[in-house]
């Protein structure tokens, strides 16, 4: 009951920002939003492996976090 007001809240301020900064962001050449995205895949995969640990482990014990907290 409580996760809901916190899902629409989080939900309803993405669009609202993405709406917001879309005038910003149109300026943004393609190649550097690639270049942005190519970055953040690198480091996650560089960060898994310094925790030697893969995508499925690292996806399960997030859920089991969340669980936790918001039981």
């Amino acid at each position: 009951r409580l996760v809901a007001p916190l899902l629409i809240g989080t939900g309803l301020l993405a669009v609202l920002t993405v709406h917001d900064s879309l005038v910003v962001t149109a300026e943004v050449p393609a190649w550097m939003w690639l270049a942005v995205g190519g970055v953040t895949l690198l480091s996650a995969g560089i960060a898994l492996e310094r925790h030697e640990s893969g995508p499925v482990e690292v996806s399960q014990r997030l859920v089991d976090v969340v669980l936790t907290r918001y039981r």
